[in-house]
């Protein structure tokens, strides 16, 4: 399929939005499937990712680790006002850090000294993951991404 042959028009598609809310999904997941078990349940997905970088896993950096659900949902906030905006830029930065966290989540699974509960823990992450590329890589969003990139530019004087 052509992306000439998309009609993109000015609504946003379905894909986009998909994409909008599974960066949110991610957010949550990251704090209801890694955060909070790390304090009920010692393998949690946090604490294996903690692991994965430092072997000597310590106290504040699980605290550091809770400072940052802040962080990524201001983040993700922003992002998704942007990519709201079809902006480029932030479209770019939403594929770059999904690929990261991905990245992240297979080397937590490949290091784990429980690699069977981590991969259990981290699978509906790697869905998230795999869907928001999925979205903002599809015709419709590549589409909709030119097409308002197109319009915007034909407005500057």
């Amino acid at each position: 399929m052509d992306l000439s042959d998309i009609d993109p028009g000015p609504d946003k598609p379905g894909t986009v939005t998909a994409a909008q809310v599974a960066l949110w999904l991610q957010v949550v997941y990251f704090f209801c499937g890694g955060i909070a078990p790390a304090v009920f349940w010692w393998p949690a997905f946090a604490v294996v990712l903690l692991d994965a970088v430092s072997p000597s896993y310590a106290d504040w950096q699980f605290w550091l680790l809770l400072l940052c659900i802040p962080v990524a949902a201001a983040y993700t906030s922003a992002l998704n006002r942007r990519i709201n905006d079809a902006d480029r830029r932030a479209r770019i930065a939403a594929l770059v850090s999904t690929a990261l966290l991905a990245a992240g989540t297979v080397a937590a699974v490949l290091v784990s000294y429980a690699p069977s509960a981590t991969f259990i823990t981290t699978a509906p992450f790697l869905g998230l993951q795999a869907v928001t590329l999925a979205c903002l890589c599809s015709p419709e969003a590549n589409a909709w991404f030119r097409y308002r990139v197109e319009d915007q530019l034909a407005e500057e004087p």
